[in-house]
């Protein structure tokens, strides 16, 4: 959570400013290295904290909750300004593999377990508000601006290497899923009313939202999936996203108000 404010009152002149800024850079993963030798028989019941999950289990996960807001207002008997930017930034990796050549669930030591399964996820769930707001009051000139600008990167994906073999009595499940809520919301108002002569009022108010979304589940070249049950490979994607923009002007003379909002997402 991050939030900046900022107000400022002058009997000519009257300059507020405020900025919030939210930069998020993660590299997470989950790794079975190269050539790795791993039998997990699962002969013992399922237990509470892995589900209905026995065996192996590969699993990236992560979740954000970001909140960015930024507000100013100021007030003056001539001139008032006021102008706010709230900035997010995000850069996300989430891996969760099983490398090339590994031997999973080969062994013959021990009998294995009918609910046996290999599971590699890779998961990023995500949330972010971004909020900018201006307020501007002045006699003969008042100007509001507020931007909301967030710019966000996810990279998900799982994988089982090149040459990897990989066995269960029960199923083999590679998944790769992101999913992101954003809501971004900027708000303007600029008034002047002078007593005599002219008032002038201008705001502007703007989101500008680049998304990014790159998701992949994926099986190498030679790798060798023996399930009991079923085998999944399975990617998915999913956005929900609003965009608010809104402006007021009031002037004795002239009021201008402007509004607008950009979406850009690519997804892969």
């Amino acid at each position: 959570l991050t939030i900046a404010g900022s107000a400022a009152f002058g009997r000519r002149v009257g300059l507020g400013a405020a900025a919030a800024e939210v930069t998020l850079t993660r590299t997470l993963a989950a790794r079975l290295g190269a050539g790795i030798t791993l039998d997990a028989y699962a002969q013992r019941p399922p237990s509470g904290d892995v589900g209905t999950t026995r065996g192996v289990r590969v699993h990236a996960h992560a979740k954000d909750d970001l909140r960015t807001a930024a507000a100013a207002g100021a007030g003056s008997e001539k001139l008032a300004v006021a102008a706010s930017a709230a900035m997010t930034t995000v850069d996300s990796h989430v891996d969760a593999e099983i490398g090339a050549n590994a031997r999973v669930n080969q062994g013959t030591r021990l009998a294995h377990g009918a609910t046996q399964s290999v599971q590699v996820q890779a998961e990023h769930v995500g949330d972010l508000l971004g909020v900018g707001g201006g307020l501007a009051i002045g006699g003969s000139v008042g100007i509001g601006a507020a931007i909301d600008a967030e710019s966000v990167t996810r990279h998900v994906g799982a994988s089982v290497g090149a040459g990897a073999a990989v066995s269960a009595a029960n199923a083999i499940t590679v998944s790769a899923d992101a999913k992101f809520d954003v809501l971004s919301v900027t708000a303007t108002a600029a008034v002047a009313f002078s007593g005599a002569g002219t008032g002038v009022a201008a705001d502007g108010s703007v989101g500008v939202l680049l998304h990014g979304a790159d998701v992949l589940a994926q099986v190498g070249s030679g790798a060798q999936l023996v399930a009991g049950d079923d085998v999944t490979v399975s990617a998915g994607s999913a956005l929900g996203l609003l965009s608010v923009s809104a402006g007021v002007a009031g002037g004795r003379s002239a009021g201008f108000a402007v509004s607008g909002g950009m979406v850009v997402y690519d997804n892969s």
